[in-house]
């Protein structure tokens, strides 16, 4: 893999995970204590969906969830089966029985970061109820320890998501020039069947920053994905595939973000896919979902992440993906953000020439 895709997550992405990670009902990425304070009755959860007998008192009273996910920085194997095996700057396996997770070898994180707390991805390990909880590790080379990735969100839909991005560890020590893996351990219910992965690369750990990876495990490419400024004169939504570089050359502008992304597209593999939607302020993350057969009917779903802005604030942004297999000649886009039913309905083709702005605004 080039070395380019070596370089998944640097600096500037732990504000935007903290937005991703806050706007989801079922996004708790860490063990965090919530402490809530009441004059007279305090109900303590003792563990997610099980609440306590209430009891009396005049004390803030502190109560702890169960941490949904931890990460840690390593360089050698801590899996039997894992990154290390793979020729990928990605890796996912599940891990659902106690045996599998007996086989986490974490002696070595402890070598890479003296300082980082090993105990407590023991602990969390240990404490997985793996009659009802499946682990989901989920692997990333990065170019320091100093990145790692986050938990934002799962999805429980058909397929499953789960949704991760890379951050900055100010923390941790490591040198800059010392390669490294982050792996994240993500408690997801057992039922979950084989998730879709989507990692996206808010610290710039990848030379092209705030790229979305989404990949089926454990390391088969499904599509890449950037959100840049919008086209003039392109409505949204509005979408359109491009099955060549000659065809995606008409359709978009011959400058930054966009010939960059076309030149960058092997076509013999993949398809470019070019949509114009309408998101909320401060969000700038949007990409395919699903693509499938429905009834004779190509149809593509593409997720918008709902990211919190001014109340009413809404902005048009580009999404541009590459969608791995044969590209369908027309269907149907569903446009929605994460959570929320509904959405925006718009018919797609390959055809260049019903792209509104066919031909892009060269003067971007």
């Amino acid at each position: 893999m080039p070395s380019t895709r070596r370089t998944l997550l640097r600096t500037g992405l732990l504000g935007v995970v903290g937005t991703l990670a806050g706007c989801s009902t079922d996004r708790n990425s860490s063990g965090t204590e919530a402490t809530s304070t009441t004059d007279s009755t305090v109900a303590t959860s003792t563990t997610i969906g099980q609440t306590s007998d209430e009891t009396t008192t005049e004390r803030p009273t502190t109560v702890a969830s169960p941490p949904r996910a931890i990460e840690f920085a390593h360089r050698d194997a801590v899996l039997d089966s894992g990154i290390t095996d793979a020729d990928s700057d990605f890796f996912a396996r599940r891990i659902g029985i106690r045996q599998d997770a007996a086989d986490l070898d974490l002696s070595v994180a402890r070598e890479t970061v003296p300082e980082q707390d090993v105990a407590a991805v023991e602990e969390f390990v240990t404490t997985t109820n793996f009659q009802t909880t499946t682990l989901l590790a989920v692997q990333v080379r990065t170019p320091s320890p100093k990145y790692g990735l986050g938990f934002s969100f799962l999805d429980p839909g058909t397929p499953p998501q789960v949704v991760v991005g890379s951050h900055t560890k100010e923390n941790r020590g490591g040198r800059e020039s010392e390669d490294a893996i982050s792996t994240l351990l993500i408690r997801t219910p057992a039922r979950t069947g084989s998730p879709l992965i989507t990692i996206a690369d808010l610290a710039g750990v990848r030379d092209d920053s705030k790229t979305l990876t989404s990949f089926e495990p454990p390391n088969a490419l499904r599509s890449e994905a950037r959100t840049v400024a919008p086209l003039d004169g392109v409505s949204a939504p509005s979408a359109v595939v491009a099955t060549s570089e000659e065809d995606a050359r008409r359709l978009l502008p011959e400058s930054d973000a966009y010939a960059e992304f076309v030149r960058e597209t092997d076509f013999e593999r993949t398809h470019l896919l070019a949509a114009q939607i309408r998101i909320r302020s401060g969000g700038v993350f949007a990409w395919p979902a699903v693509v499938a057969q429905r009834d004779g009917h190509a149809v593509l779903e593409i997720w918008r992440h709902p990211f919190t802005g001014g109340p009413n604030a809404e902005f048009d942004r580009l999404l541009l993906a590459r969608i791995q297999g044969e590209a369908p000649e027309s269907g149907t886009a569903t446009i929605q953000r994460y959570g929320l039913s509904g959405g925006d309905f718009v018919r797609f083709t390959s055809d260049p020439a019903e792209w509104p702005n066919s031909g892009g605004d060269k003067s971007k």
